[in-house]
């Protein structure tokens, strides 16, 4: 069983994760004001030509093999009171992957995990434009898993609950804005009966049960900001995110599921992986209410993870 398809299993998941407004991928500490709405859809689309192994090598795809892959990610926030609020990230991914060989054709269509998440202004320097703002929030296992699809399904969520805190900075410093955000992840373990849509005997028939413990996960971005004018601004941005390794076990023996489930061509388990991209783009804000960013982003410095160019695009309206 080939690391490319380890990959495309487990890591696929982060890119149905990823995008959302201001400046494109990282958060703005500016919290909602109490009574007010907004709503976010964004659309990224990418075609992987490789992918970075274990060890941050890039492996080109043999020739004729094809990987495509967009998201929408629909982000609505609501102002609640005493500088708090209240935000719901929904993601729709569809992808697709197929081998020269044709041994794999693998398809994804349909909703991510759900985020829900609370900020709360924890810092405001009116004179300074700087902000600071903390920030929790719960993923709930509602996307197909790698548990749930069939044989020739790609998964859109992690079939794990999530849980999240930390903070997002925003700063002025003439002529720049200056974005950051630390997040800590803690993802929860899972266990299941099937795997890619078969049961655990198919692959071993002594295991019923496979365990996957506990995980964590650090997200940092970087977004430098240069207003050109009112309506125009450059964006340059870096998103980094290290996924620690998860053991997957068989339950009725304790056994590693790696060597356990390949019996029928399927290895399962979640490698530490290094995800890193720089994104350069524009933010047009035509009215007070309405935001437009675009842009492209590159991958550096990863390890477990495709590579290639992402274009994104994304629409803020403040109700």
């Amino acid at each position: 069983m080939s690391t490319r398809r380890n990959i495309l299993l487990v890591l696929l998941l982060e890119a149905a994760l990823s995008l959302h407004a201001r400046p494109f991928v990282t958060d703005d500490a500016e919290i909602a004001k109490e009574g007010k709405n907004s709503i976010s859809i964004g659309y990224s689309s990418a075609n992987p030509q490789g992918v970075y192994d274990g060890s941050g090598s890039y492996i080109p795809f043999p020739n004729g093999d094809s990987r495509q892959e967009q998201t929408v990610l629909m982000d609505f926030k609501y102002g609640a009171a005493f500088g708090s609020e209240v935000e719901v990230r929904l993601p729709y991914f569809t992808g697709h992957y197929v081998s020269v060989s044709k041994a794999l054709d693998l398809t994804a269509a349909g909703l991510g995990d759900i985020w829900l998440i609370g900020g709360n202004q924890s810092v405001e320097n009116s004179s300074a434009s700087d902000k600071a703002a903390f920030k929790v929030g719960v993923k709930f296992p509602n996307g197909k898993s790698l548990f749930s699809p069939g044989p020739a399904q790609l998964p859109t969520g992690t079939g794990t609950w999530d849980f999240m805190a930390g903070t997002a900075t925003r700063e002025k410093r003439a002529p720049f804005i200056l974005y950051g955000n630390f997040y800590y992840v803690y993802r929860l373990g899972a266990a299941s009966d099937t795997f890619a849509g078969l049961p655990i005997s198919s692959y071993n028939s002594s295991e019923r049960t496979i365990n996957v413990g506990p995980s964590s996960q650090i997200r940092y971005n970087i977004a430098v900001e240069y207003p050109i004018n009112t309506g125009l601004s450059f964006i340059m941005e870096y998103n980094g995110v290290t996924q620690y390794e998860a053991k997957a076990t068989c339950a009725g023996g304790g056994l590693d599921a790696v060597p356990a489930l390949p019996a029928n061509d399927t290895e399962f388990y979640f490698s530490r992986s290094i995800i890193g991209r720089a994104s350069v783009g524009a933010s047009i804000t035509p009215t007070e209410k309405v935001l437009i960013t675009g842009g492209a982003s590159l991958p550096v410095a990863s390890s477990t993870f495709y590579g290639g160019l992402m274009i994104f695009a994304n629409l803020s309206i403040g109700l």
